[in-house]
């Protein structure tokens, strides 16, 4: 059962959720038995109340008595995906106010009724003025608003005022908050992955919005911050007002976007604190504060195990130890059931071993098993520097051969691959390497230097000198 689409998409449902869920199962399929007896089943095994999850069980569990026939029990669980499917569309959509009231306006078009159109129309303007959210699909919005107001207009009198500037300039606005957005996305993305994007007529875009009063549209607000803090990385006063704009507009946006408007900043923390600037890295602290604290940064009230490894990694990185162990600590029960041990320990052993206590981040990473393939190998790689540092040779050479075969086997790593194997590969120099023969150590320093695929440089070159 678990590798179905009904249980994968099941198991990322709080508990809230679950409830929900279950109450509308219940009443809207009150006399399908099947049905009902099979999400009965699913919850006592995503409750953990029964273990068993293959599907023998759950037939005998859904068709009671019957012989066991694997189309009629495939059928059951597709009739139930639907039916959950269902239940979220129509969850999802009563919470958007804007959206129902566009659909019904629509509908009431489509029947002439002028007066439920009037009205509609109405309150579809109300909720537009006092909308609470006010990203980028809710420029849209805004404009299919004025387009409407338009066609009422035009069909009372066609030669009185009408509203099409208004449309023009929201169509425009809707059109440079949409581009910046997605120009910030491109820009974030290329400097990760050296990949060049055609960024389009951003100067013709910056020339049109220094007429627009910009603190009347949040999104196109925070977007040209963003991307004028992307564009002059090194320059303090704009990646400040960047902050500032997103605590003056965060609240009109979603959590997921606003968790993304956040880390588009965080970045560019990381890579000046990458290059030594301890500064950006305390600032890079005090963002993520204000995401965990506004919770933009929790999915479901659970943060990621990256999310929590990063966190950590900053505040070591500067320094703040105290940090780390309070932040790690503090957000345990946040984790995932299936990634909180081995994120826990994973980042007790970071703290551990920055703070040289070797022998005790080496306990914790032991216990840091991920199925994630990329942590799995960054808690190995730490794991190989912990025995290095303890002159452990026999057990890092037995370490490494465990990584090589471990990358062979996993086919799914990618570019990754060549850095794991470098660091593989560099550790076994370090280990035959004779550090009194210094023509050969400055060769090596060289070497890794140069090496274009390298993600632990700063640590081999510590380890020459």
């Amino acid at each position: 059962m678990e590798g179905t689409k009904l249980f994968q998409l099941l198991a990322t449902f709080s508990a809230k959720e679950m409830d929900y869920m279950s109450k509308t199962i219940k009443h809207s399929f009150a006399q399908n038995y099947s049905l009902q007896y099979l999400w009965t089943h699913l919850e006592t095994i995503l409750t953990g109340t029964l273990t068993d999850s293959t599907k023998s069980t759950a037939f005998a569990n859904v068709f009671k008595g019957e012989k066991y026939n694997d189309q009629k029990l495939r059928l059951c669980i597709s009739q139930l995906y639907k039916a959950v499917e269902q239940s979220i569309f129509k969850k999802e959509i009563a919470q958007k106010e804007i959206l129902q009231a566009i659909t019904l306006l629509e509908f009431y078009k489509s029947k002439s009724l002028t007066k439920h159109y009037h009205s509609q129309l109405k309150k579809l303007r109300a909720l537009v003025d006092n909308a609470t959210i006010q990203d980028v699909a809710f420029l849209d919005e805004k404009t299919i608003v004025e387009a409407e107001i338009y066609e009422l207009l035009i069909s009372k009198k066609r030669n009185q005022d009408l509203n099409i500037q208004n449309i023009l300039d929201h169509t425009d606005i809707s059109y440079y908050a949409k581009k910046l957005k997605y120009i910030c996305t491109a820009m974030a993305h290329q400097a990760v992955y050296k990949i060049d994007y055609d960024l389009g007529d951003i100067k013709g875009i910056l020339a049109k919005l220094e007429a627009v009063e910009m603190e009347k549209y949040p999104a196109l607000a925070i977007y040209h911050s963003c991307y004028q803090m992307l564009s002059n990385p090194d320059d303090l006063e704009k990646f400040s007002f960047f902050r500032s704009q997103l605590r003056a507009y965060q609240q009109y946006f979603k959590r997921e976007e606003l968790r993304t408007i956040y880390h588009l900043g965080i970045n560019v923390c990381i890579k000046k604190l990458n290059k030594g600037d301890k500064n950006f890295g305390r600032i890079g602290l005090e963002m993520y504060q204000e995401a965990l604290d506004n919770k933009s940064m929790m999915i479901n009230n659970k943060i990621t195990r990256y999310t929590y490894r990063n966190i950590a990694m900053m505040a070591i990185r500067v320094g703040d130890f105290k940090w780390a162990e309070e932040f790690t600590e503090a957000f345990r029960d946040h984790l995932s059931k299936a990634y909180k041990k081995a994120a826990y320990h994973f980042n007790r052993a970071l703290i551990n071993y920055n703070q040289q206590q070797l022998d005790i981040a080496l306990e914790n990473i032991i216990e840091a098993d991920f199925k994630d393939h990329l942590i799995n190998l960054a808690a190995k790689t730490l794991q190989a520097k912990i025995y290095y540092e303890l002159d452990e040779d026999n057990l890092l050479y037995s370490h490494l051969d465990s990584m090589e075969m471990y990358i062979i086997r996993n086919k799914v790593l990618g570019y990754h691959r060549e850095n794991y194997r470098n660091i593989i590969s560099y550790l076994k120099k370090l280990l035959k390497h004779n550090p009194y023969d210094k023509d050969r150590t400055q060769k090596l320093k060289d070497k890794v230097t140069e090496e274009k695929t390298l993600t632990e440089r700063a640590w081999f070159l510590k380890q020459l000198d």
